[in-house]
């Protein structure tokens, strides 16, 4: 396995993504060995979705224990659409106890979208609010300032949207989300350069 995730966003060094959808039924994650190959060749990190577009699939804690067995970190995704802050906490203990220690918090998309629309959505807590919960479990606390009997040890990401118009309130919630406790940002692929100079 590349040197950790963390280790290389603290040194500023060139990081590799890429994405993988979990199953959509009972069986484990498929990838071929050529595939493993090339993303352990290219030390990249693999984001596991959680439900994207609130369409039913495994929960992403699956792929993500699949692709730590092969030797590949992930980054699992989190988000409040489904889960109260009480299973959000736990969902996160259990991945760290499972090896996950990279985690994207997001307010998930709603289920109207999706392909279960009458399911009732819950976003007890907003991607901000999911940052601190993960920098509150990595000091050693829950939510409600109980100890934990070990602390947490994970990196924490979120998500913004270089191209959206107008620009401030999006560098506004990116602040907000890097003072929760962000040490990472993803967007969606962004194809213009010029978009992405103004953002940067």
């Amino acid at each position: 396995m590349s040197p950790a995730f963390s280790d290389r966003l603290a040194r500023g060094s060139f990081v590799c993504t890429a994405d993988v959808l979990p199953a959509r039924g009972g069986r484990p994650l498929q990838l071929s060995a050529e595939v493993i190959e090339g993303l352990r060749s290219a030390g990249c990190v693999v984001n596991v979705a959680d439900m994207p577009s609130a369409v039913l699939a495994q929960a992403p804690i699956a792929a993500a224990v699949a692709l730590l067995k092969a030797g590949i970190e992930p980054v699992l995704q989190v988000t409040g659409r489904d889960r109260n802050r009480l299973a959000i906490q736990a969902d996160l203990l259990a991945a760290h106890a499972l090896g996950v220690r990279n985690v994207l918090c997001l307010t998930g998309d709603h289920t109207a979208f999706g392909d279960h629309p009458d399911a009732r959505a819950v976003f007890d807590l907003s991607a901000t609010e999911i940052l601190l919960t993960v920098s509150t479990l990595n000091s050693g606390r829950a939510l409600r300032g109980r100890p934990l009997e070990a602390p947490t040890e994970f990196t924490a990401g979120a998500a913004l949207n270089p191209s959206q118009e107008p620009l401030e309130p999006q560098l506004a919630r990116a602040l907000a989300k890097q003072r929760a406790g962000a040490a990472f940002f993803q967007t969606q692929p962004l194809f213009s350069v010029a978009a992405a100079a103004r953002f940067l």
